[in-house]
């Protein structure tokens, strides 16, 4: 794949699959908007670190420095947001001319795709959107709420909340999205400029439609035709064939048909809430997402169980779950393909430990699939040879008896710290068995032969016999003769007991030491 030259000034290269932005790795295209497009890329680190992240760029043939200033400004607003249900924005790079917004990655689908699944069931089950919307909600209160570094309110207004900018997971995480239009007191330049109106029309306030002043009730009038369409399975303004200003009109001055009108049993409860935030009076909505939210989340608990996230997951997956399987299942085998690429220079990575450069996983070259299809099998057919080998080791170790020889059983260890040669030997501890019991063990009956399945590998005696001091004799635990053996070789009783010797009384019982098979008194 050829790509114009980093270097070459003034012209950015062309972002594709397979093109790399800096630690970034261009995976897939996975959305394509008016300004911007979103791709999946996998991001490198040190030492192997990867992982999945969406990179989004402005579209080539809209590079300005406008949309760059709406770069800025979308990655410097939405960084400071912390909350679970807005996607959280990692870093803004620039790289052979492109910029690139580096965001969490979301496994799943939008609310406008999720909807659009299923043609003849637009709708969904009420109080799973209703859900869906608390979240939403609770994700725009803490944009809303952000302040600056001083503690002065930003007041954030996002000013394109739809469907196509609230995405859930196939776990059942939901998340706001794409605050490349929002509007904040602090922006850096103004995003509006005259004549020209940001955002999708079809989910504006009236307010914003007409290009005044705008607060966050702007963003729950979005949330109202969200929830309308969610519900309904109709939009409540928008018409088929309608041109631009038709639907300005319509939005400014037309009558919304109530959601019982269009469906019959649609909540009575609900229909308020809805109703509310679709007022055109700013002064009527209510007047925090966190409220909208609150009153979304009562009336679900007051219906029945509380809508868990799996509840979420099984929706999302019933409705839209091949095309994210199979989304999926693309990027896994891109994921695949390039694991094994071989090391580029730009991978150089300087580690804050050692002033050295470190080499990290490639990202520029590539393998073919049947490649690694083989290095990957001839990893997994070592490993599993591996694993035999040292099972079978294991069970020769751990099952076969430990047979000695009386010569090595009776024979010198020599050993660092031993007596020379004619030394006297030092006493005999407590612990050591006495020269008696050295002729008994030698003079002890042989065992019984081996069954025929064959004689068990001898295994040569280790450290821990060899090691033993000179004056210690060691004794393996001989098992017990057969019964018609102990019986024949039993010496015959004599007519009197001799009485043990005060000194064998007091003696203390040796027993046998497992791990070495010697006798001790201790």
């Amino acid at each position: 794949m050829t790509h114009p030259p980093h270097d070459a000034p003034g012209r950015p290269i062309v972002v594709e699959n397979g093109t790399r932005l800096g630690p970034y790795e261009i995976l897939l295209c996975i959305a394509r908007g008016g300004m911007a497009s979103v791709w999946a890329a996998r991001q490198h680190g040190a030492r192997g670190f990867s992982r999945l992240v969406a990179l989004k760029t402005i579209l080539p043939e809209l590079s300005a420095p406008d949309l760059d200033g709406m770069f800025l400004d979308e990655a410097r607003v939405t960084a400071r947001i912390h909350h679970p249900n807005v996607c959280e924005v990692f870093e803004l790079i620039e790289h052979g001319g492109v910029l690139a917004l580096s965001m969490e990655w979301v496994d799943g689908d939008t609310l406008n795709n999720i909807l659009s699944a299923r043609p003849k069931e637009p709708a969904l089950d009420a109080r799973i959107a209703a859900q869906i919307l608390a979240h939403v909600a609770s994700g725009l209160h803490a944009a809303h709420e952000l302040r600056d570094e001083r503690g002065a309110p930003l007041q954030l207004v996002h000013r394109d909340v739809s469907p196509q900018n609230i995405l859930i997971s196939r776990t059942g995480h939901v998340k706001v999205t794409d605050f490349g239009v929002a509007k904040s007191l602090g922006a850096v330049r103004e995003a509006t400029a005259i004549g020209k109106i940001k955002g999708k029309l079809s989910y504006m306030s009236p307010e914003q439609a007409q290009g005044n002043v705008l607060d966050r009730r702007s963003d729950i009038f979005s949330l109202g035709v969200v929830l309308y369409l969610a519900t309904v399975g109709s939009h409540p303004f928008r018409r088929a064939g309608e041109s631009r200003h038709q639907q300005i009109a319509r939005l400014l001055s037309s009558r919304v048909k109530l959601p019982s009108e269009l469906v019959k049993g649609y909540p009575k409860e609900l229909e308020v809430i809805v109703m509310r935030a679709l007022s055109r009076n700013p002064g009527q909505r209510y007047g925090t997402a966190e409220e909208m939210a609150r009153r979304l989340q009562d009336w679900v608990i007051a219906t029945g169980p509380l809508v868990t996230e799996q509840q979420i997951a099984q929706m999302v997956l019933k409705r839209a779950g091949t095309a994210i399987l199979e989304r999926s299942e693309r990027i896994a085998n891109l994921l695949w393909t390039h694991l094994e690429a071989p090391p580029s220079a730009d991978d150089v990575v300087p580690s804050p430990a050692d002033p050295t450069l470190v080499p990290t996983t490639s990202r520029s070259g590539s393998v073919s699939p049947e490649r690694a299809r083989a290095r990957a099998t001839l990893r997994v057919v070592s490993t599993t040879l591996t694993a035999a080998a040292l099972g079978l080791a294991a069970s020769v170790v751990f099952s076969t008896p430990l047979e000695l020889s009386p010569a090595a059983l009776h024979a010198p260890a020599v050993f660092a710290g031993s007596p020379p040669p004619g030394a006297e030997p030092a006493p005999r501890p407590s612990w050591a068995p006495s020269a008696r019991d050295a002729q008994a063990a030698t003079s002890a009956p042989p065992l019984p032969a081996a069954p025929a399945a064959g004689p068990p590998a001898a295994i040569r005696p280790g450290p821990e016999v060899s090691a033993l001091p000179a004056h210690a004799t060691p004794r393996l635990a001989e098992p017990a003769p057969p019964r018609a053996a102990k019986a024949a070789t039993k010496p015959a009783a004599s007519t009197k007991a001799r009485k043990p010797s005060a000194a064998k009384r007091k003696r203390p019982t040796p027993r046998i030491d497992d791990s070495l098979g010697i006798k001790s008194g201790r």
